[in-house]
């Protein structure tokens, strides 16, 4: 739960916010949402894009390139 009592991943989260927007955005395509879809892929993307400095603070690499797999097949089915 988010500080304003939301439900759900957090936009300046971790790598399970990474995750749970990846596959977020791959639910709201598979319901018709295609602009909710790609919001969530954007706020996954914008996760992994600080990932890189946060592993240097001791995220394992293996973490990241999960999140990056989910990322690149969310990309593919936002593009079907």
């Amino acid at each position: 739960m988010t500080s304003n009592g939301d439900v759900g991943p957090r936009a300046r989260g971790t790598h399970h916010d990474d995750a749970a927007f990846a596959a977020l955005a791959m639910a709201q395509r598979q319901l018709g949402d295609g602009d909710k879809a790609r919001e969530s892929l954007a706020a996954a993307r914008a996760i992994i894009a600080r990932m890189p400095d946060d592993a240097m603070k001791g995220i394992d690499w293996s973490e990241w390139l999960c999140c990056e797999i989910l990322c690149r097949e969310a990309e593919q089915v936002l593009a079907e």
